[in-house]
């Protein structure tokens, strides 16, 4: 394959990427389409989502700055006098190509199209402003319930914190009943060593008795 083809052929790509589907953009708006069917079927043509997003910001600039053109009232059309012809001199008279704008007009296109640009920059902003606003106002909601759940979980802490503090008196508490418990133990067990010894003894002297008693009986 010849070397121009491939030339060709990559000049057409590069073509192809670097271009936006402004055009595009603008006759398939014209139809009614919404941007997402625009999207859809621009992305089947092959063009990226930078790309369409491009044409369709371009598109939609363009779309305000002719409403902005057209809702301007059209200025008065200004009559220039006729210069009077002086005998024996003849004026030149100067020519202008059709369709050619005047310096005025030129100057007063261009005004209009910077007070149309501001108009928009100003609705742009305004809008930029309000969603700003929604989002301080979303911050300070969420800064709020953030410090009423610290202030819970605060309360919360303390709360376990008293509970802790229960719990801990009364296994002391219960601490020192067993150790009342066991000393009265110990005396009963001080006790009762000192008294099973004087109890065998007396048990013995008494079966003594009854042998003795048995016996005489007899």
């Amino acid at each position: 394959m010849p070397f121009g083809l491939f030339k060709k052929k990559k000049e057409k790509e590069e073509e192809f990427v670097t271009t936006i589907p402004l055009q595009d953009v603008i006759a398939l708006k014209a139809q009614g389409l919404t941007n997402e069917q625009i999207i859809n079927q621009l992305r089947a043509q092959g063009y990226s989502f930078a790309q369409i997003r491009d044409a369709l910001a371009q598109a939609e600039i363009k779309g305000a700055v002719v409403r902005k053109a057209e809702a301007l009232p059209t200025p008065p059309e200004t009559i220039t006098p006729t210069p009077i012809p002086t005998p024996g001199i003849t004026a030149p008279v100067p020519v202008t190509p059709p369709g050619a704008p005047t310096p005025p007009e030129k100057e007063r296109d261009i005004e209009t199209i910077e007070r149309i640009l501001e108009e928009i920059i100003e609705e742009k902003w305004r809008d930029v402003d309000e969603k700003l606003k929604e989002i301080e106002k979303w911050k300070e909601v969420v800064e709020s319930r953030v410090n009423e759940t610290s202030n819970r979980l605060n309360e919360i802490v303390s709360r376990l914190g008293m509970i802790e503090q229960t719990i801990a008196s009364k296994v002391s508490e219960y601490g020192k009943s067993m150790q009342e418990v066991a000393s009265q133990m110990a005396a009963m067990e001080k006790i009762m060593t000192k008294l099973i010894p004087s109890l065998a003894d007396s048990i013995k002297e008494l079966r003594e008795v009854i042998e003795s008693s048995k016996k005489g009986l007899a």
